[in-house]
């Protein structure tokens, strides 16, 4: 048996979706009003709104990466300037005492 990848996986995973969703709204069984079928919209219902919590979420997270590594990037200049000596050398004693409080945080 072939080994199913994780791109075949969740195509399937949305084909039997959209299989369900449209068994949901089939009107061979929209004409019986019966409680499984109330209860099959609802679970369509529910799915459409974690599929939309997750694409959100998804989102959320590459942003927070993003700011992540700005910050990383930022925090690089900051640590290469407080290693240069000259720059504290040509810093008051106010401002040198402030960088050497600095340099103590991130490094």
């Amino acid at each position: 048996m072939p080994r199913e990848t994780l791109s075949s996986i969740l195509k399937s995973r949305e084909q039997l979706w959209n299989d369900v969703a449209q068994l949901a709204t089939d009107e061979a069984f929209a004409s019986h009003p019966n409680n499984d079928i109330v209860e099959l919209k609802k679970l369509v219902e529910l799915h459409r709104m974690i599929e939309l919590r997750e694409n959100h979420s998804r989102l959320m997270q590459l942003g927070l990466m993003k700011e992540r590594n700005a910050n990383l990037k930022k925090l690089a200049k900051i640590q290469a300037i407080l290693n240069d000596s000259s720059v504290l050398d040509e810093l008051d004693d106010q401002d040198a005492d402030l960088a050497q409080k600095i340099h103590k945080l991130v490094i």
